[in-house]
């Protein structure tokens, strides 16, 4: 089997890249929107995660100084209740104002002095009037703690802080689970889109696969020589004819495709030469830029060659013909004037110009009848 130029390997497959250049969009795209989406679904989860557990917190603390005026010991057993029935409750401790913990959730904290650091952040929050939330870890597990202001006795006046951790451990796993979920939706979605891009572009790219094909055919079948050649990658397409006439002229065209990179312009060239038979032939060649890029560069060249021959030996004959005419018409020693089918004068020899004192140049292509006052009935007969 013949083998096929490089460009019907190139139109064979631009379906594909373009279903294929598709595809990615769409999955840069989807890859683009998840993760804006997880960002902002995380973004929404962390505040509400933080707004229920301020509304959880809040709860407690009013629960707490409910019962808080009864004593410590009532204190003490609500809060081993609450976190025994919530596993989201880390600990709840209230501790007085100066640093002892008068109530915990873990009985063995009791009536012991917190650290420095909290009791820091105690005095913070009683100066300010104001809870403070921050991370910590409790029990090697990573919590949220908050530390409210504890005001109790007629006056609620401040008596001390109340320390509340909230596991993060059950919130990590509710965004886990949505994040998966989120992730499932996206991938599929994704297949859904790359299955889509792919099929629509091949869809739409056959159309102009086939008609690139169809019009390379009609180059190939062309009686013009035809090369495209590619800056970077070399030739790119080469029509029949030039695989016919490289086999005579191994040189044809090579040079005129480098001069069209370097000077941009289109370049001309007429082609005299003698084949393998010694017959004279002549090509018309003519280079010129196909496409050029952001800088206008050219980066893309077509030349064509078409064979003349035939054409510049009959304008020769021509001319040679015209040339003894014309030498015959001046020999002759009456004028003679020469028209056209047009009745305009074409010719007339030295003679006839002596004879009206008029020059060739004069009265060519003007209507004979015109300038000698004929009538059109004498010009039929004339």
């Amino acid at each position: 089997m013949k083998p096929q130029p490089p460009l019907h390997n190139y139109l064979v497959s631009f379906d594909r890249k373009i279903a294929l250049a598709s595809s990615a969009f769409v999955l840069i795209l989807l890859v683009t929107i998840s993760i804006i989406a997880s960002y902002f679904q995380a973004s929404v989860s962390h505040k509400n995660q933080r707004q229920l557990e301020e509304v959880v917190v809040s709860l407690l603390v009013t629960s707490i100084k409910g019962i808080s005026s009864s004593g410590n010991f009532h204190s003490r057993k609500l809060i081993e209740t609450f976190v025994e029935n919530e596993p989201r409750l880390s600990y709840i401790m209230i501790v007085s104002d100066q640093g002892i913990v008068n109530a915990h959730s873990d009985s063995g904290q009791n009536e012991i002095l917190i650290s420095k650091s909290q009791l820091l952040l105690m005095k913070k929050v009683i100066q300010s009037q104001n809870s403070h939330i921050s991370k910590t870890t409790y029990d090697s597990e990573s919590i949220h703690q908050f530390i409210l202001p504890f005001n109790s006795g007629y006056q609620d006046k401040t008596k001390g802080t109340i320390f509340v951790g909230l596991s993060n451990q059950y919130y990590k796993s509710l965004a886990n689970d949505s994040s998966t979920q989120l992730l499932i939706v996206i991938m599929a979605l994704t297949c859904f889109s790359l299955v889509f891009s792919f099929y629509f572009g091949k869809k739409f790219g056959a159309p102009v696969v086939t008609m690139a094909l169809r019009f390379q055919a009609i180059l190939d079948k062309s009686p013009l020589t035809i090369l495209m050649n590619s800056k970077k990658s070399g030739l790119s397409y080469r029509s029949s004819q030039y695989d016919q006439l490289s086999k005579l002229y191994p040189d044809l065209l090579l040079d005129q495709p480098q001069d069209v990179f370097e000077n941009k312009n289109e370049i001309e060239e007429q082609l005299h030469f003698k084949n393998i038979d010694e017959i004279e032939k002549y090509l018309y060649c003519v280079s010129f830029p196909l496409s050029f890029d952001a800088q206008g560069e050219v980066i893309e060249s077509c030349s064509i060659a078409m064979d003349n021959t035939n054409q510049i030996k009959a304008e020769t004959a021509i001319r040679e013909n015209e040339e003894t005419l014309r030498t015959t018409l001046n020999a002759i020693t009456n004028g003679v004037i020469t028209t056209n089918s047009f009745h305009q004068i074409v010719h007339m020899n030295s003679i006839a110009e002596e004879m009206l004192e008029l020059k060739l140049d004069q009265i060519k292509f003007q209507k004979f009848h015109q300038l000698f006052k004929l009538s059109d009935a004498n010009l039929e007969n004339f």
